[in-house]
């Protein structure tokens, strides 16, 4: 383009019929997802010097490792590990995550990949909608994580992590009894969940969402708000999606998450408070 219409252009560009034209306005910043800030505060904390210090505080197996990279790829992660020795490591940290919140963010970041195939594949031809079930994937993943029953499913963590997060948030199809009630009991709701074992078949007939029932009967009792608690066991225990538990409790989705942010960190403190 020669300079005589570059001039011209950005004469056009700048006035119209001799008014100087408003600018545009600037386009909407990009929602930055949550995989990617998870992605990018991990970065941050595998390597961080207070990671480190926590790292040589845990068992053996776990404090062999420099740092957060080399513990998460000794997890799986990234594959070519044999995986009975990878689980083992796995299960080490979630027992530690019942009560150590840095080792059940580790074991979060093993699950995110498996978390974000789910969210994909439970949204296929709905491409505006991974995002908004991903962020429900990990909150309840992060409620799986920290009430994981080690004891009696003590291999196969991350196939189990996963498979409990997808079914309680995208299988399960029953809704709470009441519009803004937090139900005293979940032992009827939990009895409606299909039994989980190691390869997914029942083992001891306990249903998936018997530890996060725990955890909700715990939180009501510890004095967390039972309003948010009702937020979140729509979405955590009964599936309900975000819009969904918005329109019920009349309130925004944006709303929806920031309260489940809230309640999940309270009820992350009453287990803290309970070890």
């Amino acid at each position: 383009m020669g300079p005589v219409k570059t001039a011209v252009r950005a004469e056009v560009t700048g006035r119209r019929h001799g008014r100087p034209m408003a600018p545009l306005p600037s386009p909407a910043p990009a929602r930055v997802s949550v995989a990617r800030r998870l992605n990018d505060e991990w970065r941050r904390l595998a390597t961080s010097s207070a990671f480190r210090a926590h790292l040589r505080q845990w068992p053996v197996e776990l404090a062999r490792h420099e740092d957060g990279e080399q513990l998460l790829a000794a997890t799986g992660r990234d594959g070519g590990l044999p995986t009975v020795e990878a689980d083992q490591l796995l299960a080490v940290l979630i027992a530690l995550a019942r009560h150590d919140e840095l080792a059940a963010r580790v074991v979060l970041q093993r699950v995110i990949p498996g978390l974000i195939n789910a969210a994909v594949r439970r949204t296929s031809g709905r491409p505006a909608h991974p995002h908004h079930l991903f962020d429900d994937l990990v909150a309840t993943a992060w409620l799986v994580i920290r009430a994981f029953p080690i004891d009696r499913r003590p291999a196969k963590i991350a196939v189990n992590v996963l498979r409990d997060a997808e079914y309680v948030t995208c299988v399960r199809p029953h809704r709470l009894r009441s519009a803004g009630e937090l139900p005293d009991d979940f032992a009827g709701a939990e009895r409606r969940l299909a039994p989980t074992g190691l390869d997914g078949r029942p083992l001891d007939h306990r249903p998936p969402a018997t530890e996060l029932a725990g955890v909700f009967r715990l939180g009501a009792a510890s004095g967390v708000c039972r309003r948010d608690l009702a937020m979140l066991a729509a979405a955590s225990l009964e599936g309900w999606p975000a819009a969904e538990v918005a329109a019920h409790f009349d309130v925004t989705t944006r709303t929806v998450r920031n309260r489940r942010a809230r309640t999940t960190a309270a009820l992350a403190a009453v287990m803290r408070a309970a070890a």
